[in-house]
């Protein structure tokens, strides 16, 4: 978080949210009127993290594709680019 310095009011792709450990961190720091979008091909997982992120005050959005598929997930967004995109591109339990 210290490198990406997330602001109130910003836009993130998280594009690998898994558990959401991160997406939770950004969504503190983008506040309400900043926007998380959040991207794993992994739809159980991604439903899971749904539950666990709608306690956030932050407008949060879900997608089933993977990080390759950020432009056609910022296209439906409606958005022409955001302010940070994260991927943790680490293993996977899969």
């Amino acid at each position: 978080m210290a490198c990406l310095r997330p602001k109130s009011g910003e836009t993130i792709v998280d594009c690998t949210v898994g558990y959401g450990g991160h997406a939770s961190e950004f969504t503190k720091h983008i506040g309400p009127t900043g926007k998380l979008i959040a991207l794993d091909v992994d739809s159980t997982e991604l439903e899971r993290t749904r539950g666990r992120l709608s306690k956030e005050n932050v407008p949060v959005s879900f997608h089933r594709s993977s990080f390759a598929g950020i432009g056609k997930v910022l296209k439906k967004e409606n958005l022409d680019g955001c302010d940070i995109i994260f991927a943790d591109l680490g293993g996977s339990n899969l």
